[in-house]
């Protein structure tokens, strides 16, 4: 059997004027514990998004968690992912503002992170073609995306292992396939359910990519789902 690529993806969210309960909460039972997870595990690699308005909370009422996150990044367990600071809905915005979102997170990141991303999560995963141009130009080289849009435009489910290359004007992006059996056997489902569907995937040849992307509550806030790990159960998350 092949090996396969398990990358991990955390998408942290809170959007503007939240509750500070809201904050803490989620904080206390998701994030900081996640965050302790990755601490023990250094020989794992995650990719970790926070939305802006979370990272401004962080930095007022959570600092340490700024300060141990740049700790990963420095020692190359974590990757940050930009994306539009306030999390508009970009394929409704002028490109303009869409430049603009962008850049405010990538300068924020640069500040507390110290480092300059160049992927980013897309919020709500909300897609159109047009977009690949605009993220381009906002200095974006690639993006997870649900495996429901490739299915969509008629990419077979056994070749959405590795990532795709899309562009607009000219300017390409690279899209990574998140696997939606995968969102729903992790946390939730049995550790052999996971290991399962990544046998499946090793099976389909080498240098396979298998992607996990989903909100990081679902790690301590969200309940568990009445019917675990079936891929058709559930909500598209954020």
């Amino acid at each position: 059997m092949s090996k396969v690529s398990l990358v991990l993806c955390i998408h942290n969210h809170q959007p503007v004027g939240n509750l500070p309960g809201v904050f803490e909460h989620a904080y206390g039972h998701a994030y900081e514990p996640l965050l302790g997870v990755m601490e023990r595990f250094p020989e794992i690699r995650f990719v970790v998004h926070n939305t802006g308005p979370l990272l401004e909370w962080y930095e007022e009422n959570a600092p340490d968690y700024i300060r141990r996150t740049r700790e990963l990044v420095d020692r190359g367990q974590v990757e940050i992912l930009s994306g539009a600071f306030y999390e508009p809905i970009l394929p409704i915005l002028p490109e303009r503002d869409v430049r603009g979102q962008i850049e405010m997170m990538n300068e924020y990141i640069a500040r507390v992170f110290g480092v300059r991303p160049r992927g980013m999560w897309l919020a709500e995963r909300v897609w159109e073609p047009g977009l690949a141009s605009r993220l381009a130009r906002a200095g974006m080289e690639y993006l997870p995306l649900d495996d429901y849009e490739f299915m969509l435009a008629g990419v077979a489910k056994k070749d959405l292992d590795g990532y795709f290359l899309t562009d607009d004007d000219g300017l390409p992006v690279k899209i990574f396939p998140i696997s939606k059996d995968l969102r729903y056997s992790i946390p939730f489902g049995e550790p052999d359910v996971t290991l399962d569907l990544l046998r499946e995937v090793a099976d389909r040849g080498p240098g396979r990519v298998a992607v996990f992307g989903d909100d990081g509550e679902k790690f301590g806030v969200w309940p568990a789902p009445t019917s675990t790990c079936t891929p058709e159960a559930g909500s598209r998350g954020s």
